[in-house]
């Protein structure tokens, strides 16, 4: 049984044929084949004819309504063709479909980046109202390197196998809708762009559809639980718009290392910088930092969604506010501002000379820290300062 969406294009298909297989001729190419649609009520919605594509085939191409109503406890709606030939035979042909909603996207696919670990895999995905007569995949570099192109639809099992190295993107017809994937991988920590190049039919206007995706470092997944577990207690369901997607988390993450690293002096600190032990406040200062990036883009969402109803009986009002959090957040950042010369300064470890000792008492000699003096003190400058006393 076919499924269509409210306020989607559906097409529909009949044959004619005599018994001995020879395509029916209508009597009137203008009223037959006639076409009826109804709805589950038995009322009828739309009427017309169905167009001639191939000799005893023909098709009938309907707009549906966004207010049609939905199937619900096995009622269906209908499509029935009549069709009457030049010899004055009838014939009819009925056909069963349903209408849904249009479907709602996953969390995933709401995330304005994809995600993955170091070495994982992403699919990469589109979905269609109609089907593309072509589509094309370009995988690049953060700075636009192109790392492969996929140049077209898979049409046999083969093409499509996971197991091909040279496989194509899968093409596949669900819920009303066309969703086109590619299985890209494994991919090494770093960012990457999905260059999507469409084409709906042969006189449409060419489309391009860029994602981002990303391969994240192992040490994020530590980050990403400790970041929800102080901006997320209420753990809100991965399927409501509010909640926090991993990928969200991410760059949520990376926008709080740039604010960690701006603060003076500059540095140019990564993941891996950061110990999860003994880091002398920078881990904590990271969550911090990162918790600004993410409560921020949740503020924001909160006053797109904030209503006020009074002036009635029942008053009723909406709205989260986050600045009280946040002016706690940016109160422990500024005392951090003020300590980071000193934790910089600690990170770098002592101070290394390049002098060289001379000894008045023996030869006017000079003795190269690193290797003369090895029987004496360990090498290195330091090692000599401190044996000195220095």
């Amino acid at each position: 049984m076919s499924e269509f969406i409210r306020g989607t294009q559906a097409t529909f298909t009949a044959n004619f044929f005599d018994y001995d297989g020879s395509p029916m001729v209508p009597a009137d190419t203008e009223n037959w084949p006639a076409v009826t649609i109804t709805d589950p009520d038995d009322t009828v919605i739309a009427t017309g004819v169905g167009t001639r594509i191939d000799d005893g085939k023909y098709q009938f191409i309907w707009f549906v309504p966004t207010s049609a109503s939905l199937t619900s406890d096995g009622q269906t709606w209908s499509i029935d063709w009549s069709f009457v030939t030049t010899n004055g035979h009838t014939r009819t042909s009925a056909e069963k479909f349903t209408i849904v909603d249009r479907i709602e996207a996953t969390p995933e696919e709401r995330s304005h980046t994809y995600l993955t670990s170091d070495g994982g895999t992403i699919r990469a995905l589109i979905r269609c109202e109609r089907q593309l007569e072509e589509v094309q995949l370009e995988i690049k570099t953060a700075t636009g390197s192109t790392l492969q192109t996929i140049p077209g639809k898979a049409t046999n099992d083969t093409e499509s196998s996971a197991c091909n190295p040279n496989r194509l993107i899968s093409e596949v017809a669900q819920g009303g809708e066309y969703l086109y994937y590619y299985d890209v991988g494994p991919l090494t920590a770093g960012e990457y762009q999905f260059h999507w190049n469409t084409l709906e039919s042969v006189v449409s206007e060419r489309n391009l559809i860029v994602q981002i995706a990303r391969a994240a470092p192992a040490l994020f997944w530590h980050y990403n639980a400790e970041l929800r577990t102080l901006i997320d207690k209420l753990q809100k369901s991965q399927d409501i718009v509010q909640a926090y997607t991993d990928a969200d988390v991410y760059s949520y993450v990376k926008g709080g290392l740039d604010i960690l690293n701006f603060f003076n002096p500059p540095t140019d600190f990564v993941l891996s910088d950061i110990p999860l032990t003994g880091s002398r406040g920078l881990r904590t200062a990271l969550i911090y930092t990162s918790a600004i990036h993410a409560i921020n883009a949740q503020q924001i969402l909160e006053v797109e969604l904030s209503f006020d109803h009074s002036g009635q009986t029942v008053t009723l009002g909406y709205n989260h506010d986050y600045s009280g959090v946040l002016s706690s957040l940016q109160a422990v950042l500024e005392r951090f501002a003020e300590a980071k010369m000193h934790i910089f300064r600690k990170a770098q470890g002592a101070a290394f000379s390049g002098a060289r000792i001379k000894n008045y008492r023996w030869t006017n000699r000079v003795f190269r820290l690193d290797s003369s003096l090895r029987g004496i003190v360990p090498p290195g400058g330091a090692a000599l300062w401190r044996n000195l006393g220095i």
